[in-house]
């Protein structure tokens, strides 16, 4: 395992004192994958960056998105975000993709490479992939260690999650509501608590 301080664990931080980087994946003319219903989820990641930003800056985090409108980002452009604010957690939002449309699930990633693996991303990972299972009522795939640039390249805790397949059928109409999104952010928030209450 890489040494995570305490173990993995938020071991005495709060919550409202952390600085937490938030990347809403895809942008620009990187679109993403496209639901059914036309939605795109670079629009949907934004969507659900922002509420997830104003929920935990109200909570009092210090919160840095890595983009706050439609522009191309390099998955390094992201990281280099994060490692310059010295920021203490890093949450790529993006959501998953299958050729099925009966494909359904909540998903969160680690990093993980020859061996080594982050133990606060895998535990940070497996609460929002249980909160997210939780509140949008889907099933939850067990976190997974991932050797994703924007996993490796970041100096803090990092993880990168998908709430839903937006490829779900049974999804389609409501990828665009607001009251969706909304639960899709306090699944993030909600894991956080979750973890930093551990």
């Amino acid at each position: 395992k890489i040494p995570d301080r305490n173990g993995g664990y938020a071991g005495g931080r709060k919550l409202s004192e952390t600085v937490i980087v938030i990347d809403a994946g895809h942008g620009g003319s990187d679109i993403g994958s496209t639901s059914a219903s036309g939605v795109r989820e670079k629009d949907l990641n934004l969507e659900v960056a922002r509420s997830v930003a104003e929920t935990l800056d109200t909570d009092g985090s210090r919160i840095i998105m890595t983009r706050e409108d439609d522009r191309d980002l390099s998955l390094y452009e992201r990281t280099e975000v994060a490692n310059v604010a010295n920021a203490d957690l890093f949450i790529s939002i993006h959501q998953n993709n299958d050729k099925s449309s009966k494909a359904q699930g909540a998903s969160a990633y680690y990093f993980s490479r020859q061996g080594y693996f982050s133990e606060a991303g895998r535990m940070l990972a497996q609460h929002i992939v249980d909160r997210m299972a939780l509140e949008l009522d889907v099933p939850a795939l067990p976190a997974q260690g991932r050797n994703y640039a924007v996993l490796r390249e970041t100096e803090m805790t990092a993880i990168l999650a998908e709430p839903v397949f937006i490829s779900d059928s049974k999804l389609a109409e409501k990828l665009q509501n607001p009251e969706f999104i909304r639960r899709q952010a306090s699944t993030f928030y909600n894991g956080l608590v979750d973890y930093f209450s551990k």
